[in-house]
């Protein structure tokens, strides 16, 4: 079981957050800590956290890295494998970013408590809530409602595709209750609903987040001043409540930080798809289109037997573009074939700045397969230097479809792992 926790460095500081007294060791794997100045480091625990530093313990005692240096700490826990919620399963909304999955079992019209199976009872004002969503009833729609529209009133979304505007005037076990400008209250039975998204009232994230916590079950929770005893993550969120969860229950924890940005983060790359066999029928910039945060063909991206909650999932074939305007001084990734694509995966990685090439692998095959001693081949995942933008307008990412000992696009499901712009 384990965790993983990425840091930045612009909200951690001597009070930022607090040492712990015991070490947390990976029972099935050891600690893999990527850094910004040089290559990771594999540990066999993770100690503390606090006065500015992290604490590792090896196999020849302690070591402290600067948390301005630390990108990642993981320890190979493993989300749930996907499988279909019940339907009265809630996925709940927060205006922090945090959501909360369960099962609602009290509400009035202060708020309301979900029960997750890893945090227990979470009670949640009002206030802190930006929407409800029932993932079983979503998962049967052949069009999800558009959740980013904006509205001016409260929207109660129906199975079957009708909805109700209102306004909200409490929420229940088994219903809400809300009026229209036609009606008073009326009560709407959960079993009806497939999601409820709350209209802002000048509600604004809350300030002075140090990290996004994400479990396995795929909740997640925003904080400051972490804690970790016995065992468990402990943290005040956004959102007003208190939460602990066994460290084996966390995936990872995302340091927010300006000194950092994911590529998802960004706005939307300029893309370009030229796939080596084109489609008998549709568009190619359709069937190949990128996947943020997830493998090209779905799930979490995965290479080495690790999950990475970050990154951009391609097809051989595509290059993606996005601009800088000179706001970065670095980019970082790994790369590799995605675990899931099969042993005949074989793909080359290129990254160009400004329209010129800085960096480009050998051929990359899956972590399965073995290159031996041909220099011209590896497996993944892959470090990559650290690339400097200083300056540049643009980032190109590149994937082309192999070399000769891998000539064609078969199975070139390829990862740019955790890529992240640094300033």
């Amino acid at each position: 079981m384990a965790t993983t926790v990425l840091l930045g460095s612009a909200f951690l500081g001597t009070a930022g957050l607090a040492a712990t007294s015991e070490g947390v060791t990976a029972s099935a794997a050891r600690v893999t800590v990527t850094r910004l100045s040089g290559d990771a480091l594999t540990v066999d625990a993770w100690i503390g956290v606090g006065d500015g530093k992290l604490t590792l313990r090896t196999a020849e005692g302690p070591v402290s890295v600067p948390l301005a240096d630390v990108v990642e700490i993981s320890l190979g826990t493993e989300p749930d494998a996907p499988h279909a919620s019940a339907p009265e399963s809630v996925a709940l909304d927060l205006w922090s970013g945090e959501e909360i999955r369960g099962q609602v079992v009290a509400g009035d019209e202060f708020g309301l408590t979900i029960r997750n199976p890893i945090l227990g009872d979470v009670r949640v004002d009002v206030d802190a809530v930006a929407g409800l969503r029932f993932p079983h009833r979503l998962a049967q729609l052949a069009e999800p409602p558009d959740f980013d529209a904006a509205d001016d009133a409260d929207i109660v979304h129906l199975v079957g595709g009708d909805r109700i505007d209102c306004t909200l005037a409490a929420f229940g076990v088994n219903s809400l209750t809300c009026s229209t400008s036609s009606s008073d209250e009326v009560s709407v039975s959960y079993t009806k609903v497939t999601a409820v998204r709350l209209m802002p009232t000048g509600a604004k994230v809350p300030e002075g987040a140090a990290l996004l916590a994400v479990l396995r079950d795929g909740s997640r929770l925003s904080g400051s001043a972490p804690t970790i005893r016995d065992g468990k993550l402990h943290l005040e969120s956004l959102s007003g409540f208190t939460a602990s969860a066994a460290l084996g229950d966390v995936v990872s924890v995302l340091m927010i930080s300006d000194a950092l940005r994911y590529l998802d983060e960004l706005p939307g790359p300029d893309v370009r798809v030229k796939p080596f066999w084109k489609p008998v029928a549709g568009d190619p910039d359709k069937i190949y289109a990128p996947r943020m945060n997830r493998a090209f063909s779905g799930g979490l991206l995965k290479a080495g037997g690790r999950t990475w909650l970050r990154g951009v999932g391609v097809f051989s074939g595509t290059s993606l573009t996005w601009s800088l305007d000179g706001d970065w001084s670095a980019f970082r990734t790994q790369v590799a074939v995605d675990d899931r694509a099969g042993p005949l995966g074989g793909v080359v990685f290129v990254i160009e700045v400004d329209g010129k090439e800085r960096w480009r692998s050998a051929l990359v095959v899956p972590a399965s397969e073995d290159g031996g001693a041909d220099e011209t081949v590896q497996s993944g995942p892959i470090q990559v230097p650290s690339i400097d933008v200083k300056g540049a307008q643009t980032l190109t990412l590149r994937v082309l479809p192999g070399t000769d000992r891998a000539p064609y696009p078969i199975q070139d499901e390829a990862d740019w792992l955790g890529a992240m712009l640094v300033r």
